[in-house]
């Protein structure tokens, strides 16, 4: 599997499966070239490409693919941002953005926005954004935005 990850990892379009890839190992037997795939999808602007995914049209609206594709890549970013100090990980507005992308699925912010635990994946970043509001009020409603549009219920939760 490593030497197929090996032949794919100059490309950026393949950075969230290295980085899948590393978070799937476990963290305290974690071989060096788990983690320098992981190292390598952060270079190649993963979140990046994670956002670009996310909101290609060819899943525009809502469909089973989009949700399936959304869904995948929440669980990488989730991880990831559960794992790792967000700082690392690239620029604010790169982590706002992806994050923004995915709750654009119904699933994702039903499944992984609206119940416990409150301080991991896609709503720690929420809750960082929350902290840095008002100085930084952009990043908060790119994020209220996006789970606003999923439902009118979530409009409602997004205001109260």
């Amino acid at each position: 599997m490593e030497e197929e990850l090996q032949r794919i990892s100059s490309r950026p379009e393949f950075s969230p499966v290295l980085l899948a890839w590393m978070l799937m190992q476990d963290p305290s037997a974690m071989t060096p070239s788990s983690r320098q795939f992981g190292e390598k999808a952060i270079n190649q602007r993963v979140l990046k490409v994670v956002t670009d995914i996310c909101t290609d049209p060819v899943i525009e609206g809502e469909s089973p693919l989009k949700e399936l594709v959304c869904c995948s890549m929440s669980d990488v970013v989730s991880e990831l941002v559960s794992r790792f100090d967000t700082d690392r990980l690239g620029s604010d507005v790169e982590v706002r953005s992806a994050v923004a992308a995915l709750l654009h699925s119904q699933k994702v912010t039903h499944t992984d926005f609206f119940r416990p635990p409150f301080d991991q994946g896609v709503r720690h970043v929420w809750n960082d954004s929350l902290v840095q509001f008002p100085t930084e009020m952009i990043g908060l409603l790119e994020l209220a935005k996006a789970v606003a549009e999923t439902s009118d219920e979530n409009k409602l939760k997004v205001c109260f």
